[in-house]
Protein backbone atom coordinates (compact mmCIF):
# COMPACT_ATOMS: atom_id res chain seq x y z
CA UNK A 1 0.00 0.00 0.00
CA UNK A 2 3.12 2.27 0.65
CA UNK A 3 4.46 1.81 -2.43
CA UNK A 4 1.57 2.93 -4.23
CA UNK A 5 0.72 6.14 -2.24
CA UNK A 6 4.42 7.13 -2.69
CA UNK A 7 4.05 6.45 -6.02
CA UNK A 8 0.97 8.79 -5.78
CA UNK A 9 2.45 11.65 -3.66
CA UNK A 10 5.83 11.66 -5.56
CA UNK A 11 7.56 14.94 -5.39
CA UNK A 12 9.14 14.11 -9.12
CA UNK A 13 5.76 12.82 -10.49
CA UNK A 14 5.03 16.21 -13.02
CA UNK A 15 1.12 15.94 -12.40
CA UNK A 16 -1.16 18.92 -11.43
CA UNK A 17 -2.42 18.38 -7.80
CA UNK A 18 -5.84 17.57 -8.62
CA UNK A 19 -5.01 14.66 -11.24
CA UNK A 20 -2.85 13.94 -8.23
CA UNK A 21 -5.28 14.04 -5.56
CA UNK A 22 -7.95 12.20 -7.73
CA UNK A 23 -5.82 9.29 -8.23
CA UNK A 24 -5.64 9.37 -4.22
CA UNK A 25 -9.08 10.02 -3.97
CA UNK A 26 -9.26 6.49 -6.47
CA UNK A 27 -6.75 4.61 -4.11
CA UNK A 28 -7.32 4.98 -0.50
CA UNK A 29 -11.14 4.91 0.02
CA UNK A 30 -11.00 1.16 -1.50
CA UNK A 31 -7.52 -0.11 0.64
CA UNK A 32 -9.21 1.69 4.19
CA UNK A 33 -12.48 -0.15 3.40
CA UNK A 34 -10.80 -3.58 2.87
CA UNK A 35 -8.38 -3.53 5.93
CA UNK A 36 -10.99 -1.08 8.34
CA UNK A 37 -11.57 -4.54 10.30
CA UNK A 38 -8.49 -5.01 10.83
CA UNK A 39 -6.66 -1.64 11.80
CA UNK A 40 -6.99 0.67 14.84
CA UNK A 41 -8.51 4.13 14.62
CA UNK A 42 -4.63 5.67 15.35
CA UNK A 43 -3.66 4.03 12.30
CA UNK A 44 -5.53 5.63 9.93
CA UNK A 45 -4.60 9.20 11.73
CA UNK A 46 -0.78 8.34 10.90
CA UNK A 47 -1.50 7.11 7.47
CA UNK A 48 -3.81 10.56 7.27
CA UNK A 49 -1.27 12.78 8.61
CA UNK A 50 1.17 10.91 6.05
CA UNK A 51 -0.79 11.53 2.96
CA UNK A 52 -0.80 15.67 4.14
CA UNK A 53 2.69 15.56 5.07
CA UNK A 54 3.72 14.47 1.69
CA UNK A 55 1.33 16.61 -0.36
CA UNK A 56 2.62 19.70 1.77
CA UNK A 57 6.08 18.70 0.29
CA UNK A 58 4.53 18.55 -3.54
CA UNK A 59 3.45 22.18 -3.26
CA UNK A 60 6.73 23.14 -1.35
CA UNK A 61 8.79 21.71 -4.02
CA UNK A 62 5.96 22.90 -6.77
CA UNK A 63 7.01 26.80 -5.30
CA UNK A 64 10.58 26.11 -6.60
CA UNK A 65 11.98 29.70 -6.13
CA UNK A 66 12.40 31.41 -2.51
CA UNK A 67 10.65 34.32 -3.85
CA UNK A 68 7.39 32.02 -5.07
CA UNK A 69 7.51 30.63 -2.00
CA UNK A 70 6.99 33.57 0.25
CA UNK A 71 4.74 35.20 -2.23
CA UNK A 72 2.37 32.00 -1.80
CA UNK A 73 3.07 31.86 1.88
CA UNK A 74 1.59 35.92 2.11
CA UNK A 75 -1.34 34.35 -0.39
CA UNK A 76 -2.16 31.71 2.23
CA UNK A 77 -2.00 34.16 4.86
CA UNK A 78 -1.56 32.06 7.97
CA UNK A 79 0.15 34.29 10.47
CA UNK A 80 0.78 31.21 13.04
CA UNK A 81 2.72 29.56 10.40
CA UNK A 82 6.40 28.78 11.52
CA UNK A 83 7.35 28.38 7.96
CA UNK A 84 5.87 31.80 7.14
CA UNK A 85 7.89 33.46 10.14
CA UNK A 86 11.38 31.95 9.10
CA UNK A 87 10.57 32.65 5.42
CA UNK A 88 9.62 36.48 5.96
CA UNK A 89 11.73 39.14 7.01
CA UNK A 90 11.06 40.75 10.49
CA UNK A 91 9.76 43.89 9.12
CA UNK A 92 6.84 41.48 7.20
Amino acid sequence: MKDRTRALVSRRWGVSTGYRIDQLNRFVPGWLGYFRLSMTPDKFAKIDQWFRRRLRQVHWKEWKLPRTRVANLRDLNDATSPILHRALPTQY
